[in-house]
């Protein structure tokens, strides 16, 4: 007679104690979630690498920050949870989508309630800055073997529930049919051969001439904005070229003349020269794109052309440095 094991589900305290420590959520799950973050990223689809645990936000530390993409180019927070989901925590993780800028948000949990899983589906129903996810994990284990946890998403972005199950996209929503038809308009006004997209920012890399950085124009829904972005893979070069460009601060500001915000962000990989444009010209909900397309198109002509120009002047400075 073939023998078969008894299948038994165990709290997520259970599975990740043994040794019965004081706080396993944070000395066992997390480590353990870094460390099998491609399981995670597989049931969300997601291509996620470079996780760090405990990344400081103002007075609180997310669990999980990583990298989302081939091109690391989006960033992604995950608060874990034992137990039911409770509100703390969902303010906890918006207040880390805030401070980091994360393109995703993972929230974790081992019970999702129901207020909660509405909570999360109106995020995704009414942003289109970050795309949220809330997934139950629940562990198993067959007799006496090592507890095998298991993901399930609960709650997740409208771009994902259209995915078919071959990860094939399905009907745009009305956002995504509105950011493609802005997109297609604004394009060929700064001669741009790029495709428009169903997003809300794009990149243009080859425009500063510089592998390490790229400008990027975002459109949201009544905000629009350029940045000049410092983002390679090595977080101290970033900041060491933000610096050098901080050193013309007052020249740069003058050249463009709008207002610019400069943001190092010393717990981010990234750093940012951003310029915002006027309130009253809004983003891509709108049904005329005209005075904000002429006003977008000339501000990126002339933003470019002032970072390219000190990106050259700060460029051979170093040449001459090491000469």
């Amino acid at each position: 007679m073939v023998e078969v094991g008894k299948l038994e589900q165990l709290s997520l305290y259970e599975a990740f104690n043994p040794d019965d420590k004081k706080n396993p959520e944070a000395q066992e799950f997390t480590p353990w979630l870094c460390d099998n973050i491609k399981m995670l990223g597989e049931v969300l689809q997601l291509e996620i690498s470079e996780p760090q645990r405990e990344q400081l936000a103002t007075s609180m530390r997310v669990d999980i920050l990583a990298y989302v993409g081939p091109e690391q180019n989006e960033r992604i927070a995950i608060e874990n949870q034992f137990g039911s989901s409770d509100h703390s925590h969902l303010g906890q993780l918006i207040s880390y989508v805030a401070h980091f800028e994360t393109k995703y948000a993972v929230w974790v949990v081992e019970k999702a309630r129901d207020e909660h899983i509405e909570a999360v589906r109106f995020l995704n129903s009414n942003n289109s800055q970050c795309y949220f996810f809330l997934v139950e994990v629940t562990a198993y284990r067959i007799d006496n073997s090592r507890p095998a946890p298991v993901f399930n998403i609960v709650a997740k972005p409208e771009y994902y529930e259209r995915l078919s199950d071959d990860g094939v996209n399905q009907e745009p929503t009305q956002a995504e049919k509105m950011m493609m038809h802005f997109w297609a308009q604004f394009l060929p006004t700064i001669s741009s051969s790029l495709k428009p997209q169903a997003q809300s920012w794009m990149e243009f890399g080859k425009e500063t001439q510089d592998p390490k950085t790229h400008i990027a124009i975002v459109v949201r829904k009544n905000t629009s904005y350029i940045q000049y972005v410092f983002f390679s893979k090595d977080k101290e070069w970033n900041k060491a070229r933000f610096d050098k460009f901080y050193t013309y601060k007052d020249e740069i500001q003058k050249a463009f003349g709008y207002p610019l915000e400069w943001r190092k962000m010393e717990n981010n990989r990234a750093s940012f020269i951003t310029y915002y444009l006027p309130v009253e010209l809004g983003g891509y909900e709108q049904m005329n794109y005209s005075l904000l397309n002429t006003h977008l198109a000339q501000a990126y002509r002339k933003f470019k052309s002032i970072m390219v120009e000190y990106l050259q002047i700060i460029s051979r400075e170093e040449r001459l440095i090491k000469k």
